[in-house]
């Protein structure tokens, strides 16, 4: 194995992570493409099958013929893992197709109807030769379909030794013992080494310029080139004073959002960082244009110089940007503003090193230097690494700034210790993990083995940067969720309340918390050396489906049919708003029937949505019948009540006894009907309160509606009158009472009835009629107030209950005589 094959991980560390990215943002966005084409014609092989059957075999059995060999090429493998991703989709296309064909083939055999028997007459000639030529397509598709999935069999079992092949191969890699870095005599090669990189450095322009031919040699040209240079760079320090100051930081503005404050840090990092490495950047290309003339191991020093520039600009605006040490209030964290200083200084101080790592790497690659070098190089610059990491991983850095706003009157201290115990315990365990995997990183490199140091090393810090920059994207995309869920389109256009709301932003959060978490696992897998063709077919099977016994979980079908409700049950609730708002009152129907046939709407609109649902995820509505009837006994006794409620809902909506609106009595509940649902109704009572009344009770039980046909309804006012009152005059000043009252209805007219001679009163009651009866109450209170005034004018007594008692007198009781002969 070669030197520049053994440092080949180190040298290419900052490539490999812009790919890592880049396959990661690939991963999230789409699926790998391993399903057919929707066109049949599309997915129909311009060769002939047995051409491609040919091919397959042969794609397989050279695969199987290199993982004979007892050593692999990290090239080689990858050149032919390529090959099986290719084959196995071209196998998914031919099987859909075949599948298509042979559907279509059986079909059209089905119309024939069944073979005649021997003692029936013969099918004609023409149609015996159509079913012959069924049978034989059905045949052939059949083969293809049992051959496509052979090849893919095979083809997913090579897979897997190319995967170990290709682990096997990282772990050689990583796993090769160079000399111990603290020995002398390793010191004293590793020192040797750095003189002459050192001075191969310093001699680098001299030795360039004396390889340059005479006519070449053209100072004022390179003169022109610097003061070109210097200009460029006096140019980006312009524009990046003009960034800042017009799209940067305000130090007017307190408490910023956070959605302000991510796109302000993006600015920063753009002028601070992006700027810089776009002049060092165009330096790199011209360097390396073909009229540049800069060769050998001084154009090796200014590629690495310029990409070790480009990452420490990046890097330093980006932490800059995220942790504003001069600016607390403009942070992306709740760190608090010491600790921000510190941690920023702490995380520049890595990233210098590793810039110079990398400078120095990159330089001493086309030297072939000795062993003894790369291991010391490893062993200081890892070391350093690690050291300034168990740093950063103090637990006084970490804690945020304590909330100003006081804790509410009344709210339990102890309610909130156990989560924050748990939080605190998930943070203690990340750091002992992190200070783990520094400490075995150190180990590597002390016990000679640089490369599985590097590994650990560039892997830590960047899945640091992947979850940083993924916190990041969290707390925007949380930010940005509320926002939505908070704007107008989903509190007046949908009529969503805000419990609702609520509940929507938990479930969102928690979604795209969930996305980030996969992306982020997934893309750090990668970094730890998980081959991407592994996560990729991996991804692939989950997305398209893999068996659990007889049955086939497709995530991506999963998901698609939650969109598919989600969207169609959107979909209703905006129509039925517009249905409820806008179409309906001009119709001019009754409140209750407009509220029946929205809800009747909304129900419509969950069963077609159910049912897309259901087709989307392939389940057979047959299956479903057969389903639910064998469950028909289950649900007759569990579910009855359920049931039962839910029948009556659907009486009560079609044939509309109660409606939305109407003021009803039940059992000791009086109120008026505010909402029908498939399950209860409910009655909003005189205090407010809502009753929530089950759909089969209104419907077994008695119900006295008020205002089931219209809102007349008959107001009765008992009065009681004094023994030896004039009755003609009480029966009039009654009337008189009634007719008074604005709301009285002069039709039906009001009529005063003599009901009895009561124990203490002449008893007489005051019947009229009211056009909202829903008032009688107040109507009667007016009246009531009308006949006490007019009874006190009149002298006419209201008696209260007498009761006379005669008690008998007593009787005398006569002492006996007394006894003569007692002494």
């Amino acid at each position: 194995m070669s030197a520049a094959r053994r440092i080949s991980a180190c040298q290419a560390s900052v490539w490999r992570t812009l790919r890592i990215l880049a396959f990661g943002l690939l991963f999230v966005l789409s699926a790998p493409p391993v399903t057919a084409p929707a066109n049949a014609q599309d997915t129909e092989p311009s060769r002939p099958f047995a051409r491609i059957l040919v091919d397959w075999n042969r794609t397989l059995d050279r695969v199987e013929q290199y993982l004979g060999q007892p050593s692999y090429s990290e090239e080689q493998t990858k050149q032919l893992r390529g090959l099986l991703v290719r084959l196995r989709a071209e196998t998914a296309t031919i099987e859909k197709s075949a599948r298509d064909n042979l559907t279509a083939a059986e079909q059209l055999l089905a119309t024939l109807g069944a073979e005649p028997a021997d003692t029936e007459p013969v099918e004609p000639e023409s149609v015996q030769q159509k079913r012959a030529q069924y049978n034989q397509d059905i045949a052939d598709y059949k083969a293809r379909v049992q051959q496509a999935q052979l090849a893919r069999a095979r083809a997913d079992q090579l897979d897997d030794r190319l995967s170990r092949a290709t682990t096997t191969l990282l772990v050689d890699d990583l796993m090769t013992r160079m000399p111990l870095p603290y020995l002398p005599d390793t010191i004293e090669a590793a020192i040797e080494d750095y003189w002459r990189l050192a001075a191969e450095l310093l001699t680098a322009p001299q030795t360039w310029w004396r390889s340059l031919p005479p006519e070449n040699r053209d100072i004022g040209a390179l003169l022109l080139g610097l003061a070109l240079l210097a200009v460029t760079l006096a140019t980006g320090f312009l524009l990046r004073i003009w960034v800042l100051r017009r799209f940067g930081r305000d130090p007017a503005v307190e408490d910023p959002s956070y959605s302000r404050r991510f796109f302000t840090a993006l600015t920063e990092c753009f002028a601070r960082g992006i700027v810089p490495a776009l002049l060092f950047a165009a330096i790199l290309l011209r360097i390396h244009s073909d009229d540049a003339q800069v060769t050998g191991f001084l154009l090796d020093t200014l590629s690495a110089f310029c990409g070790a520039m480009i990452f420490l600009f990046l890097a330093v605006a980006l932490v800059q940007a995220v942790l504003a040490p001069d600016m607390p209030a403009w942070q992306l964290t709740t760190l608090k503003r010491r600790n921000a200083v510190i941690i920023g200084r702490r995380i520049i101080l890595i990233v210098g090193i590793i810039a110079i790592d990398f400078f120095i790497r990159q330089s001493a690659q086309p030297l072939g230097l000795s062993q003894a070098f790369w291991s010391v190089q490893g062993a200081l610059f890892g070391t350093v690494e690690n050291i300034l990491i168990l740093l950063l991983l103090l637990r006084s850095l970490w804690e945020p700034v304590p909330e100003t706003e006081p804790a509410a009157e009344g709210t339990a201290v102890a309610d909130t210790e156990p989560e924050e115990e748990k939080h605190s315990r998930f943070w203690t365990g990340l750091r002992f993990l992190i200070g783990f995997i520094a400490l075995a990183g150190i180990g590597a490199f002390m016990a000679g083995y640089p490369r599985l140091g590097d590994h650990i090393n560039e892997a830590l810090i960047v899945s640091a940067v992947i979850a940083a920059v993924l916190f990041l994207f969290r707390g925007l995309l949380r930010e940005l969720t509320g926002m939505v869920l908070r704007s107008d389109l989903t509190k007046r256009h949908l009529g969503l309340r805000h419990t609702t709301r609520n509940t929507m932003t938990f479930w969102v959060r928690a979604l795209l918390d969930a996305a980030l978490v996969v992306s982020g696992g997934v893309l750090m897998l990668m970094v730890w050396g998980v081959p991407s063709n592994d996560l990729s077919r991996l991804s692939g099977r989950a997305l398209t489906g893999f068996e659990v016994g007889s049955v086939t979980i497709s995530i991506t079908d999963i998901v698609t049919s939650l969109l598919v409700f989600g969207i169609v049950l959107g979909i209703t609730r905006v129509l039925q708003r517009a249905l409820a708002d806008r179409v309906l009152p001009e119709t001019h129907l009754a409140v209750g029937v407009q509220h029946s046939l929205a809800a009747g709407f909304g129900y419509v609109g969950i069963i077609l949505a159910i049912t897309l649902t259901l087709s989307t995820l392939g389940i057979d509505l047959s299956n479903i019948a057969l389903i639910a009837g064998a469950l028909s006994v289950g649900i007759g006794f569990g579910l009855q009540n359920v049931v039962n409620n839910f029948v009556s809902g659907l009486i009560l909506l079609i044939e509309r006894p109660i409606q939305v609106g109407d003021w009803v009595v039940v059992g000791m509940n009086e109120g008026r009907v505010k909402r029908i649902s498939v399950r209860a109704t409910e009655i909003e009572t005189f205090q407010r309160a809502s009753v929530i009344i089950p759909n089969a009770e209104l419907l077994s039980n008695s119900v006295t509606n008020w205002t089931h046909k219209d809102n007349l309804g008959r107001v009765d006012i008992p009065v009681g009158v004094a023994y030896g009152s004039d009755t003609e005059k009480v029966r009039d000043i009654l009337l008189e009472c009634a007719k008074e009252c604005d709301e009285v209805l002069a039709f039906p007219e009001p009529f005063v009835l003599f009901m009895d001679f009561g124990n203490s009163s002449l008893d007489f009651e005051l019947r009229c009629f009211v056009g909202d009866v829903i008032r009688r109450l107040r109507v009667a209170t007016e009246i009531r107030f009308m006949i006490d005034r007019r009874f006190r004018e009149e002298g006419i007594e209201i008696p209260f209950p007498q009761h006379v008692v005669h008690m008998a007198p007593p009787k005398r009781i006569t002492p006996p005589d007394p006894d003569p002969e007692t002494p």
